[in-house]
């Protein structure tokens, strides 16, 4: 579940980054990910995935360029992060929430839906 908590070890990612590629697809659906320094309100700066949540757990999307899927976020990760939702405020992308992990263990992750009940399905898969 991505509104999950828990914590994790090096051993536990290595052995889910490993094995989460062809785990069972929980939710599969478009998601939106903010690109690497992108601003929020920029339309521009969202990329449009196809992306899954296995049912172990993992975030990952599917890479036109690298035409491999790529993990997002691993179970571990998502289970420690904690989500915070994002108001619509005209000029950000479609229903946004935010994947904050935990310390500085990574930056956090801008996520969007293209509608309410499509981000409200993203969080309880």
């Amino acid at each position: 579940s991505m509104a999950s908590k828990g914590d994790r070890s090096s051993a536990a990612r290595r052995t889910s980054d490993e094995t989460v590629r062809t785990g069972e697809i929980a939710y599969r659906a478009v998601l939106w990910t903010l690109a690497d320094g992108g601003r929020p309100h920029e339309a521009g700066d969202w990329l449009r995935r196809d992306a899954w949540l296995t049912r172990t757990g993992a975030l990952l999307y599917f890479s036109q360029r690298r035409q491999a899927a790529v993990l997002l976020v691993t179970a571990e990760e998502l289970r420690a992060a904690e989500l915070q939702l994002r108001i619509r405020d005209g000029r950000s992308h479609h229903f946004p929430w935010v994947v904050a992990f935990p310390g500085a263990s990574r930056k956090a992750l801008w996520l969007s839906a293209p509608s309410v009940e499509a981000r409200g399905r993203w969080l309880a898969a």
